[in-house]
């Protein structure tokens, strides 16, 4: 069965631009094992060539999202050291109670 036009997910395109770009297969033999037209093989590889070079001059979400997630692992590193500091402080003080 035949896919709908349009239908390829970004994961098949960017699967189908990597293997165009190491050239180990010509771009007919990938499109014709992925099902779709040849045509559409070197304009995905020069949609990303041309586009590419926005994505590294603006940055990156991934180096963004990176970023964020070593803030937040920083703060709740922080937050996790401070509740233990203020439990074994609870524990002391209850234990200097008990037998001091």
């Amino acid at each position: 069965m035949k896919r709908k036009r349009g239908a390829q997910s970004v994961e098949v395109k960017a699967w189908v631009v990597l293997e165009a770009r190491k050239q180990l297969k010509p771009g007919r033999q990938i499109a014709q094992d992925e099902g779709i037209h040849p045509v559409l093989v070197s304009q995905w590889k020069v949609g990303l060539e041309v586009r590419m070079p926005e994505g590294c001059a603006s940055g990156t979400a991934v180096g963004d999202e990176a970023s964020k997630a070593e803030r937040d692992c920083e703060r709740l590193a922080c937050k996790i050291g401070q509740l233990v500091s203020e439990r074994c402080d609870e524990l002391l003080d209850l234990f200097s109670v008990r037998f001091g």
